[in-house]
């Protein structure tokens, strides 16, 4: 599974809310916090904010209706692909996003949402 460095941001963004929202007990938020955290270093392969890829996400945004950190991820995943040299399906609940992951770099994308 490949991710931009910013996934865990995002996540730890999302838990607080459930915690904000009384839908999970800072000791869960603990729990899944870490585990998320040895699943992002032992499973993932991060890809890097570097110049080059906030550069095409400037971009992206341009092009795209999207959102700044829905360009940002899109932009780590291009990076992906062309580091790896394989193909990629792109996986999003935004449909902006996975539209925009399927025109700009022929991505196979995919909507967990759809699959209940």
């Amino acid at each position: 599974m490949v991710i931009s460095e910013l996934t865990t941001v995002e996540m730890f963004s999302l838990l607080a809310r459930k915690q904000r929202e009384g839908l999970l007990s800072a000791n869960d938020i603990a729990q899944i916090q870490t585990t998320f955290l040895i699943h992002v270093e032992k499973e993932y392969l991060a890809i890097p904010l570097s110049r080059p890829v906030l550069a095409q996400a400037r971009q992206l945004l341009v092009n795209y209706p999207l959102r700044t950190l829905d360009a940002i991820q899109l932009a780590c995943a291009q990076d992906a692909v062309s580091t790896l040299n394989e193909p990629m399906t792109f996986i999003s609940g935004d449909t902006n996003l996975l539209a925009a992951a399927a025109a700009s770099e022929g991505f196979a994308a995919d909507n967990p949402n759809l699959h209940p």
